[in-house]
């Protein structure tokens, strides 16, 4: 039975990579079902831990609260620090959507430090990304900002060239609300390199659309800006509506700086 649930909880993550993410909580939930009550604890802690951060992916928040806190013990249980950040980083979100702000920010606190230790840069950039969008969905864009940099500048240390990209446009947006303009300005020059910047908020649930930002230089020295919203249906996308003019409107305000600069 463990060998099913395994395999379950493997078609399940596969599913969520591929877009196909009723499918992947489906098989995320055989997963569970099929686990028998005597596997080993870290077993037992990967396929629950598995459907509980595919449940905050979707914002089933209550539900992946559940999920996680059975999950939780047993991966201390087995001693697992990898998969006790995998938890925390999912369990943060689901306990400030189910009202507990302060638990949720000390969950993803202990999930960044674990991250941290563990030199996992996937891990690292959950722990940074959601604890940064926690405190910042709780009115504290200060504190938020401070979260983003420090992200940064561990992803810049350790040389995590995939996430820096993303942590950069984290921290660059919380800039450009605070209206530090020059601040802004000099991070978005680190990201033009790789000239792509793609992000999304696991905060967001099933309607989040998934953000690709592109740069192209051209000839006359100017560049540019290309951003693409994507969404899972046309039902989030008609909800969205008018969603994209504040972006609009940054860019806006972005490009008159940038003018005052050269």
């Amino acid at each position: 039975p463990m060998l099913a649930a395994g395999l379950h909880e493997r078609i399940g993550r596969y599913l969520w990579m591929a877009g196909q993410h009723g499918e992947a909580v489906d098989e995320l939930r055989r997963a569970t079902a099929a686990m028998p009550d005597d596997a080993p604890v870290a077993d037992r802690a990967r396929v629950l831990g598995a459907e509980g951060h595919i449940l905050m992916l979707i914002g089933h928040g209550a539900e992946a609260r559940a999920r996680c806190e059975q999950a939780l013990p047993l991966a201390r249980e087995a001693g697992s620090s990898i998969e006790q950040c995998r938890i925390l980083n999912s369990l943060g979100p689901a306990l400030q959507w189910t009202g507990e702000s302060e638990a949720g920010i000390a969950a993803l606190q202990e999930a960044r430090r674990l991250a941290i230790e563990l030199d996992d840069p996937e891990e690292q950039t959950r722990s940074f990304v959601n604890l940064a969008e926690i405190l910042d969905q709780d009115g504290r864009l200060e504190e938020a900002t401070q979260v983003s940099r420090e992200g940064v500048e561990l992803a810049r240390h350790r040389g995590f060239a995939v996430t820096l990209p993303l942590l950069i446009s984290e921290l660059a947006q919380r800039l450009i609300r605070l209206g530090e303009w020059d601040g802004a300005h000099a991070i978005l020059l680190e990201a033009t390199a790789p000239s792509r910047l793609v992000w999304t908020n696991e905060e967001a649930g099933p309607n989040g659309s998934v953000t690709t930002l592109t740069l192209e230089e051209k000839p006359d020295g100017k560049t540019l800006v290309t951003v693409r919203e994507l969404y899972p249906t046309k039902e989030a996308l008609a909800a969205a509506g008018g969603a994209e003019d504040g972006f609009v409107e940054s860019l806006d305000q972005l490009e008159e700086f940038i003018a005052t600069r050269r």
